[in-house]
């Protein structure tokens, strides 16, 4: 209400811009959600890499009579090694590039409200 009760009309821009701030906030929750189930599958990902290489280790120690059975074995555990050590990396790749884009949205909404 302005002064005299009587009621101003928003412009069309000054709606614009509430709308757009608040379509930037929803867009920085839906990548935190979306964020965080990345990286429960990433780190799944670790994880079982990290047990399977144990395990492909074990097999190799407790079944290869000699180094040269150890060897049909071996691309199998570099499988094993590379994979949780490549999702690591992307996990760090994927973090640095959502904080950049959660920090982008953020000012982007700042920018919008004025401030």
């Amino acid at each position: 209400m302005e002064a005299g009760g009587v009621r101003r009309r928003r412009s069309p821009m000054e709606i614009a811009a509430f709308f757009t701030a608040a379509t930037a906030a929803a867009e920085a929750v839906v990548a935190i959600t979306r964020n965080w189930i990345f990286y429960f599958c990433m780190r799944t990902v670790v994880f079982g890499g990290g047990l399977l290489a144990l395990f492909i280790g074990y097999v190799m120690a407790a079944y290869s009579k000699t180094w040269l059975d150890s060897l049909s074995l071996l691309p199998l555990l570099f499988a094993a090694v590379i994979l949780p050590v490549y999702a690591a990396v992307a996990i760090q790749n994927a973090r640095r590039l959502e904080r950049e884009r959660v920090v982008w949205m953020v000012r982007k909404a700042l920018e919008i409200e004025g401030l």
